[in-house]
């Protein structure tokens, strides 16, 4: 401000001057350009001031928006940093085995050392609601060799100020990873096996009566869950088991332990090709297109916010915010040209999520911080939420 206040009072100091000195010598016109208005000269200074002073509002830097596309291995390899590459990058999934961060983690791990020569490792680090994993991530040593994912789970766990981190300065977003969508499944030959019979069951029982297990708790799975309860006129309705894991929660629900859980379609597409378990609803505002023949549960209930809709369900790839840029823009330009593989793209028709649309950088992290705003919306489901949680 003090510089602020000096250039201005220098500027006036050079008006004056001009102004003195601006009449032309007797006999002709003056060649000096007419000067500026003591105005038009503040203006101008404020202007140069601010430009020099103002910071950006993201805290990251981030590639310009379309400069990312799928590589060739040649071409990848151009552009890899010549200190990046001493040993395999670990991906971090934060959750169990055999769920959907699992199998998309695993399947970019192959494409990425199979078509492109880079080793990348898949550890699955489980708990705290799949914070546990992204806090080591984000806890690393910033050299690039560690990525995580981002997503609603995470960001409901800042919104509710049981994370001392602040997500937008401690990480750095690569890319959006995957679009999915949320839905019931329950056991495909149980005795809640329709829309009708878990109606039924949920309405003619008391309150707590029908469980519904979930891998963790502030999340959208769990926004979707108390929403569900408020729609049959008790958010409390639900006994809600916590199993750390929709790996688990499936296979409790196979073996007749619980009677429904709020999943992804790639949780569970195993079970869903062999015929152990069926999804009942798709907690979206549209019919999942690679499941054509389930309803979305606002088909019964219109007022009902869809929080497993894929607009609230993305999952972005982040590392650690201290990562060199040089190494950030290699990371997104692989896991980008991973994710647009035809590989990839053939078990995301099949799992029922989407990776059509890749922004990548900025333009990533301003999609993100989109999905944090829509989060702090869903925050206010969970308050006096917690009565039917138990952690299993």
């Amino acid at each position: 401000m003090k510089r602020k206040v000096m250039a201005i009072l220098l500027v006036l100091a050079m008006v004056s001057g001009l102004a003195a000195c601006s009449k032309a010598p007797s006999g002709g016109e003056s060649s000096t350009p007419a000067p500026q208005t003591t105005a038009q000269a503040v203006e101008e200074t404020e202007k140069e001031s601010t430009e020099e002073t103002a910071a950006p509002e993201a805290q990251q830097e981030a590639p310009a928006q379309g400069t990312f596309k799928p590589l060739t291995k040649e071409e990848l390899e151009a552009i890899k940093p010549a200190k990046f590459g001493r040993k395999a990058i670990t991906y971090i999934a934060p959750y169990s085995a055999g769920g959907a961060a699992d199998l998309v983690g695993r399947k970019l791990a192959a494409i990425a050392g199979e078509k492109y020569g880079v080793d990348v490792v898949v550890e699955n680090v489980v708990g705290g609601s799949g914070t546990i994993g992204v806090l080591q991530c984000l806890t690393s040593n910033p050299d690039g060799y560690t990525v995580s994912l981002l997503n609603a789970a995470f960001m409901g766990q800042c919104i509710q100020g049981r994370l001392d981190i602040d997500w937008e300065k401690d990480m750095t977003v690569l890319c959006k990873e995957v679009e999915d969508v949320l839905g019931i499944y329950v056991k495909a030959d149980g005795d809640v096996n329709t829309w009708e019979k878990f109606a039924d069951k949920v309405k003619n029982n008391p309150p707590g009566t029908v469980t519904m297990g979930l891998a963790g708790t502030l999340s959208a799975n769990h926004a979707c869950v108390l929403a569900l309860g408020e729609a049959f006129g008790d958010k409390n309705i639900f006994t809600i088991p916590i199993y750390g894991g929709a790996a688990r929660s499936i296979t409790e629900i196979i073996g007749g332990h619980c009677d429904a859980t709020v999943c992804k379609p790639a949780d569970c597409i195993n079970q869903l090709k062999n015929g152990e378990v069926v999804c009942i609803g798709y907690f979206a505002n549209n019919r999942v297109e690679a499941f054509p023949d389930v309803p979305t549960v606002q088909e019964f209930f219109p007022d009902v916010v869809m929080w497993g809709d894929p607009d609230y369900m993305a999952t972005y790839l982040i590392t650690n915010a201290g990562v060199d840029e040089e190494i950030t823009n290699y990371l997104t330009q692989l896991f980008v040209s991973c994710i647009m593989d035809e590989d990839f793209q053939k078990l995301a028709a099949e799992s029922g999520f989407q990776a059509i649309n890749v922004p990548t950088g900025e333009e990533a992290f301003q999609a993100a911080r989109g999905l944090y705003s829509a989060l702090v919306e869903m925050n206010n489901i969970f308050v006096d939420a917690e009565e039917g949680v138990n952690v299993q």
